[in-house]
């Protein structure tokens, strides 16, 4: 979608809600050109997986899983969030 300065000043929600919910892209134009192109946030930081994984309450076998596939990962990539 393109969106005008004015229009984004007027009507940001709906622009982002736009952007996060139809995983729409928004072009902004300033004086007819595009200046700013918005996207949606891809993926999560690892602060934010943390807290995402915190909040789950995983069976015992589901954190042994876990736990091993974490060890794998560390093996084939190096540090996994392992402690």
């Amino acid at each position: 979608m393109i969106v005008t300065a004015t229009q984004m000043a007027t009507d940001s929600n709906g622009v982002i809600d736009r952007v996060v919910e139809r995983h729409e892209k928004a072009d902004i134009r300033r004086h007819g050109k595009i200046k700013v192109e918005l996207r949606r946030k891809a993926g999560v930081s690892k602060s934010e997986l943390l807290e995402i994984l915190e909040s789950v309450r995983f069976s015992t076998k589901e954190q042994a899983d876990l736990t091993a596939a974490m060890k794998q990962a560390n093996q084939v990539f190096g540090y996994a969030g392992g402690h």
